[in-house]
């Protein structure tokens, strides 16, 4: 039967290399991240990887279109409410 102290010290051993443990954001694999030269990838091979998907724009974010329309005649709002107020501003 193992003592509690014992069953502390495994559960530290287990836990730490869980901790240690990363998944490679391009294959997946999961390796150990202290000795690892590639951070954040398992390989020099994943990170060339990586650099190719961000040159040939495989990564995207996602940006919400703008109607140019729309800020044009918001534009022409704003500079009549501006001139509205240099001339009341000068009391005409």
């Amino acid at each position: 039967m193992l003592k509690k102290c014992e069953i502390r010290e495994a559960l530290k051993i287990l836990l730490g290399e869980i901790i240690m443990k990363m998944k490679c954001p391009v294959c997946g694999k999961l390796f150990d991240a202290e000795n690892n030269q590639w951070m954040p990838f398992c390989s020099k091979n994943c990170k060339i990887i990586d650099l190719w998907n961000w040159v040939h724009e495989k990564y995207s974010i996602k940006v919400e279109e703008i109607d140019e329309e729309i800020n044009i005649n918001e534009e022409d709002k704003d500079d009549k409410i501006d001139s509205l107020w240099r001339n009341r501003k000068n009391g005409q």
